[in-house]
């Protein structure tokens, strides 16, 4: 019988202290004012980073079905509620032929917002530090070459 005793008090033991903090919840509190609505401020970051067991972009590996990580950081300015303007950069390993040691994007543009609908309008540009045209020249102009992996060109030999 002791046993059975000890389990009935440890029982009401725990129902008791749980029911006493649910008491505690009806009483009554005074009500804290909100803070005021913060100052518009234009200026925006965003920043990030990634980490990739294959980094595919349009359906083709660019780090050689390996893993890769990415960054990027971006500076916004908002002009007002429904407008704003963007520039910023991002990195990627790779794993090219041509031995780039990464895929750096720079990019900028505009973002409107009309209603419901929101747009992004911007240009992006991609530069490959390190790495070496196949032919030697910094712009190979004879497009009918092609690179080892690469689909074929549509320009005539």
């Amino acid at each position: 019988m002791g046993i059975v005793m000890k389990k009935l008090v440890l029982l009401a033991t725990t129902l008791a202290l749980v029911s006493g903090s649910a008491m505690a919840a009806d009483l009554p509190l005074k009500a804290v004012k909100a803070p005021p609505p913060a100052a518009f401020d234009p200026w925006d970051i965003a920043f990030g980073s990634a980490l990739m067991n294959d980094y595919i972009f349009r359906g083709v590996t660019q780090s050689n079905h390996k893993a890769s990580v990415a960054a990027y950081f971006e500076p916004r300015y908002n002009v007002n509620k429904d407008l704003q303007l963007y520039i910023g950069t991002s990195g990627e390993s790779i794993s090219f032929a041509n031995r780039a040691a990464a895929e750096i994007d720079i990019y900028g543009g505009i973002r409107p917002t009309f209603g419901a609908f929101a747009f992004d309008i911007g240009v992006w540009g991609y530069l490959y530090p390190g790495g070496t045209c196949y032919y030697g020249a910094a712009f190979d102009t004879a497009a009918s070459r092609s690179v080892p992996n690469a689909p074929p060109t549509p320009f005539p030999t």
